[in-house]
């Protein structure tokens, strides 16, 4: 009994160390996963990471493709405009909801965010400005209090951070999308949920379009 729930122990922990890798961009799209350097790296057997990278195709992460292995899902074109072409509308909804339901603690953890992202930003440090971003959405649909609408972003949230990634790495979107933070949370705090709305379309739609031009080349 206690040797099965330990190897159910090592197996969830290697599946979410491996999922927020790869969600953390340590694996770059398409690559393939090597199941016997994984061990190698993460110090265990190969039967952990074989379950591990089983869950996450499951997932939609990664993509098996017969013969070859597995490999970090990749995006088509349209997959991605899909992908924005909802998370601009839900985003929005949050923002414009978040502003009629913000709580002075909401606002002090937001301009927490802000600021984590902009220190982030100045130290070159991706990983830490990409968890600045992420915790900032998460929070913004915190604050929105409609659990359909957190329970949608939440199932989408995976796919975006991997798409995401790529945005990531540009140094331009990097900058423009500090200040669009700023507005999207000084309409917050005033209360105007059409400019809190507005101002966060603005912002995913172009991230959006930065992540369309990186995958085109």
């Amino acid at each position: 009994m206690t040797l099965a729930v330990e190897a159910r122990t090592v197996n969830q922990r290697v599946y979410e160390r491996l999922r927020d890798h790869i969600l953390a961009g340590g694996v770059a799209l398409g690559e393939r996963l090597d199941e016997r350097l994984l061990a190698e790296k993460m110090k265990v057997s190969r039967t952990p990471i074989r379950d591990a990278i089983g869950k996450l195709v499951k997932e939609g992460l990664v993509e098996h493709r017969a013969y070859q292995g597995n490999f970090v899902r990749t995006f088509t074109v349209q997959e991605i405009t899909d992908l924005y072409e909802l998370r601009v509308e839900l985003e929005a909804m949050a923002a414009r909801l978040a502003a009629q339901r913000r709580t002075d603690a909401d606002l002090a953890e937001l301009a927490g965010h802000v600021g984590s992202a902009a220190t982030a930003r100045d130290a070159a440090d991706l990983t830490a400005y990409a968890d600045a971003d992420l915790q900032f959405h998460r929070l913004i649909a915190r604050m929105a209090r409609n659990s359909a609408l957190s329970m949608a972003l939440g199932q989408l949230e995976q796919q975006i951070r991997l798409a995401r990634n790529l945005a990531n790495q540009d140094a331009e979107t990097v900058d423009r999308t500090m200040p669009q933070r700023v507005r999207i949370a000084d309409a917050i705090r005033a209360g105007d949920g059409a400019a809190a709305a507005r101002a966060m379309g603005e912002h995913v739609q172009g991230v959006g379009a930065t992540v369309l031009r990186l995958l085109r080349g």
